[in-house]
C-alpha cells in the first residue's frame, strides 16, 4: 500500500489477505487469479468499475473496502460469505441492487451522489449496519420506505441526506 501503482499482476493461488489501499489502479482485472482471496482493500484508488466476474474470481471473499475510489455502479454480486462492505466516498449514484449477499453485516455507502436505493438493496437478511450519510436521498414521507426492511438493522445512518 501507499505507492503508487497503476496495475498489477498477480498469480497467487492460496493468497487470503490483499491491501493495496492508496494506490493508483484503475482496474481489479488482477483478481482472476486469486481464488483464495478472502479479505480486499482496495480503498484510495482509482477505479471507475469493479468486473462482474468478481463473485466467480473470488467466491471466499468475507471483507472487500473500495473507499475512495471512483466507482459509479457495482455488479451484482453472488458472495455469500461477505459480511463486510464499504463503498464510502465514491460516485455512486444509485445503491443496489447488489445481489446475493447472504452474510453481509455491514454496508457503508457514506459520502456517494445515492439518490436511490433498490429495494431490496441486496439479499442480507443479517444486515445489521447500514451507512448512508452525505448523499442525495430524497426521502419523502417516512424513511422507512425508503428503507428497505432488514429485521438485524441495529444501525442506521441517514444524516445530512436532503430530506423532503
Amino acid at each position: 500500500s501507499k505507492n503508487k501503482l497503476s496495475e498489477l499482476q498477480l498469480r497467487c493461488q492460496n493468497l487470503a489477505k490483499l491491501v493495496l489501499y492508496r494506490n493508483s489502479l484503475t482496474s481489479a482485472g488482477f483478481l482472476r487469479d486469486l481464488p483464495s482471496l478472502t479479505e480486499l482493500d482496495l480503498g484510495r484508488n482509482m477505479l471507475t468499475a469493479l468486473d462482474a466476474q468478481i463473485s466467480d474470481w473470488n467466491p471466499l471473499l468475507l471483507k472487500v473496502f473500495l473507499y475512495e475510489n471512483r466507482l459509479t455502479s457495482l455488479p451484482l454480486l453472488r458472495l455469500p460469505l461477505l459480511t463486510d462492505l464499504w463503498l464510502d466516498n465514491n460516485r455512486l449514484s444509485t445503491l443496489g441492487p447488489l445481489g446475493f449477499l447472504p452474510s453481509l453485516e455491514r454496508l457503508q455507502a457514506k459520502n456517494n451522489e445515492i439518490q436511490t436505493l433498490a429495494s431490496p438493496i441486496a439479499a442480507s437478511p443479517l444486515l445489521q449496519v447500514l451507512e448512508l450519510a452525505f448523499n442525495q436521498l430524497q426521502i419523502e414521507a417516512e424513511p422507512a420506505r425508503t428503507v428497505p426492511h432488514y429485521p438485524r438493522l441495529r444501525r442506521l445512518q441517514l444524516n445530512d441526506n436532503p430530506f423532503v
